[in-house]
């Protein structure tokens, strides 16, 4: 037999959790066709695999990527982690269904929520359709690595409502408006149905998010439209506290009423998955997804001050002001005792900014002033001993004396407590990987490296988990979840979605700001190190950090791509 390529000599993971073993990979028309000892000279092309691991292709159950793929089909920097399957759409907020006359507050809302730059979204989204099967359609293409849409309760309800989508309880006529329209986009290849009823998201123009005036009955209601489709599943972000007992009953009954999974968030604590097992007991099926927060580093500006911006004054006064009146302001004493003390009464209680009272694991990020790039690395406490000032003080004279052009970062875990939790959490029954936001939020921090970081610190660094197991998280244990079709496993017949890694070196690098958007909207990267191919398809799209211009991604549709995980 002929094959296409050979991926020679690795030692394979494949997914399963089942012990890794060497072995030849041989691939057919972008399939699997045989693992095992394949003779030489049997491939057009050959790949000495030798001393890496080769995996199945990392997925990504929770982006944003539905505004970034219109003018970046490479969906960067995901497939540079070894990613090759992601789902946008997440917390119902996609780019479809919307009436003309909502196009401006469609993407007014991602900037607002999703903290993606609106120069970018002026720059490079051009709405011209209406329905979510349109939007499809211009999404359909070439494409770097495979993505999939959920459809989003934020458009369908405005869609409906108009304004009044916002402040209002939908009539029983809006409601079947509401089912009629999500049918038609699920028909069309949407993966679901997702949503987000969590308070501190607000739109463009400060008010609540549409989904918050909904009642559970109407939630309910778009739930079950899933169950009328093949392939589908739903996704909500319910709260950004611990889930109630009254959205741990709504979560559950949207998977019984559709007999369909759901995924929600957040599981960052024991006990975070009880409601998961509960459900199980009434005959639903949820997932609990978590986000690698161990270790993910924040980046904090005090230029722009997202993450600092919803503090009560005198923080959100300080971040109003002008450039010149904010540096005046970092460099009065007592401007920064008050900030100081606000900060130290706020930290109990607000979740937005965690770690941003831990001054002394910051370190200067990225720096634009090129007289002070010798800062950039440095522990901010340690520049602030050497000049007579504690680390808070000290990052806000940095900021003043950088004209505003610097930023800090630190992780924002508690060692190696925090790893041991994570790893114990990713070991349970109820609980998928891959809640990143890439896509999203890309001022702050980039989530699409968790794969990187999870292979680096979990088990390379703490050896809390072991490879196979790290591995199952990324790959088999998502594609599962949601039936994802011949993916997410290395078995003959599957899609050759792999990565091939030394787990030896295996890590992301320092993020760092581009402006390589369109507007020249400015977004944080990383690298990888380690990563030495990315499949998708069996062509690469990854070589040794770089990328390729192959662009073997496919639009996956529900149905078509996905098989139906019922709840029994």
């Amino acid at each position: 037999m002929r094959y296409d390529k050979v991926i020679r000599g690795g030692m394979i993971i494949d997914g399963t959790r089942a012990p890794r073993f060497r072995g030849d990979i041989g691939i057919n028309d972008g399939l699997i066709a045989k693992i095992g000892r394949i003779a030489e000279g049997q491939a057009r092309e050959e790949i000495d695999a030798k001393g890496l691991i080769v995996a199945p292709g990392f997925i990504d159950l929770h982006t944003h990527y539905d505004a970034q793929v219109l003018w970046d089909r490479q969906l960067k920097p995901s497939p540079l982690h070894g990613v090759t399957t992601v789902i946008a759409g997440n917390c119902g907020y996609s780019l479809g269904p919307v009436k003309p006359q909502d196009r401006d507050w469609l993407l007014s809302l991602l900037a607002r929520v999703e903290g993606v730059p609106m120069a970018a979204l002026q720059s490079g989204v051009d709405i011209s359709w209406e329905s979510f099967g349109d939007y499809l359609k211009v999404v359909e293409g070439p494409l770097g690595i495979n993505i999939g849409f959920y459809v989003g309760h934020s458009p369908i309800r405005r869609a409906v409502m108009g304004p009044s989508a916002t402040t209002d309880k939908a009539t029983p006529e809006q409601i079947e408006e509401m089912c009629a329209l999500l049918d038609e986009s699920l028909a069309a290849g949407g993966m679901g149905f997702a949503t987000a009823i969590q308070k501190s998201h607000v739109d463009g123009d400060g008010r609540p998010t549409p989904p918050q005036a909904a009642d559970y009955d109407e939630i309910r209601a778009l739930a079950a439209v899933c169950g009328r489709h093949a392939g589908t599943w739903m996704q909500i972000t319910p709260t950004q506290a611990p889930m109630t007992a009254e959205h741990g009953a709504l979560v559950a009954d949207m998977s019984i009423t559709s007999n369909r999974p759901v995924t929600y968030l957040l599981v960052r604590a024991p006990g975070d998955t009880d409601v998961a097992i509960e459900a199980e007991r009434a005959g639903g099926r949820l997932w609990g997804q978590m986000f690698l927060t161990a270790g993910i580093p924040i980046r904090l500006s005090f230029g722009d001050g997202l993450l600092l911006r919803n503090l009560p004054d005198p923080w959100s006064r300080i971040l109003e002001l002008t450039q010149p009146e904010k540096i005046a302001a970092f460099l009065d004493p007592a401007v920064r005792a008050e900030l100081r003390d606000a900060l130290e009464r706020d930290r109990v209680t607000d979740t937005r900014h965690e770690g941003a009272e831990r001054w002394e694991r910051f370190v200067v990020n990225d720096c634009g002033v090129e007289s002070m790039a010798e800062s950039v690395g440095r522990r901010v406490a340690d520049i602030g001993a050497e000049r007579g000032y504690e680390a808070f003080d000290m990052a806000l004279v940095l900021a003043a004396e950088a004209q505003l052009d610097i930023a800090f970062s630190a992780d924002q875990s508690d060692g190696g407590d925090d790893r041991a939790l994570q790893a114990k959490l990713l070991g349970e029954d109820h609980v998928v990987i891959g809640a990143s936001d890439a896509g999203a939020h890309i001022d702050s921090f980039v989530g699409a490296d968790f794969g990187t970081r999870l292979l680096a610190e979990l088990v390379r660094n703490d050896a809390l988990m072991t490879l196979e197991a790290a591995i199952h998280c990324l790959t088999e244990v998502p594609a599962t979840s949601c039936g994802l079709i011949d993916r997410g496993v290395l078995r003959p017949g599957a899609w050759a979605d792999m990565v091939l890694f030394d787990p030896g070196e295996i890590a992301p690098t320092r993020m760092h700001p581009m402006t390589d958007w369109p507007g020249e909207a400015m977004h944080l990267t990383t690298e990888a190190v380690g990563i030495h191919r990315v499949f998708v398809a069996g062509d690469e799209v990854v070589i040794d950090g770089e990328y390729t211009d192959k662009l073997p991604g496919r639009l996956l549709r529900s149905g078509v791509d996905t098989v139906t995980v019922a709840n029994h």
